[in-house]
């Protein structure tokens, strides 16, 4: 599932694409396409035999658990020796670099954390980054959904500022002046 917001859909830019080999091609057990060759596949949320329930969700959890481990991606923007540290996905993440690169040549230390995955959300790269940076500023064109899992991923709250414009994208000047604001500079 690929997540893209209406700005995305909309914008133009080159693109080439790479020759498709079926041979990557990712195996897919889960997928219902017929079962010539192997045993049939049923998809079920009921469950009558005894306890057959709870055995299938305790499957259900070990696999939520592995994807967890083994899913979460996330892309690192200039965040080495970075005080401040945006967090951000979408066209958000894409006008961000513009601020941060701003930034930079103002000699404030920012740098992105850039989910690729939102589920499974990258945790432990949000808790090490945490560790490393001054603040968090997340940013998103909404009133505040990714915040929550930021939030969730550390105890410093004190530490985690939000930038939310809801179905409106932030210019690299407004993110500038909030990171200017976080490192104790005027504009």
């Amino acid at each position: 599932m690929i997540l893209g917001d209406a700005i995305v859909g909309q914008m133009k830019e080159p693109f080439v694409a790479s020759a498709y080999d079926p041979a990557a091609t990712v195996e897919k057990p889960w997928a219902l396409t017929g079962c010539l060759g192997r045993e049939r596949r049923n998809l079920k949320s009921l469950h009558l035999k005894d306890n057959a329930i709870e055995v299938h969700n305790w499957k259900l959890h070990e696999e939520y658990e592995r994807i967890r481990k083994d899913e979460a991606r996330a892309e690192s923007y200039m965040l080495d020796g970075a005080t401040i540290a945006i967090v951000a996905f979408g066209t958000a993440a894409r006008v961000s670099k513009t601020a941060i690169q701003w930034a930079r040549k103002e000699g404030i230390a920012a740098g992105m954390l850039r989910p690729i995955t939102l589920f499974p959300f990258p945790d432990r790269e949000v808790f090490e980054l945490a560790r490393t940076v001054d603040v968090l500023l997340v940013i998103e064109m909404n009133t505040g959904q990714m915040v929550e899992d930021v939030r969730r991923c550390t105890s410093l709250h004190d530490r985690i500022a939000f930038l939310g414009k809801p179905c409106v994208m932030p210019t690299p000047e407004e993110i500038l002046e909030r990171i200017r604001l976080l490192a104790g500079r005027k504009g």
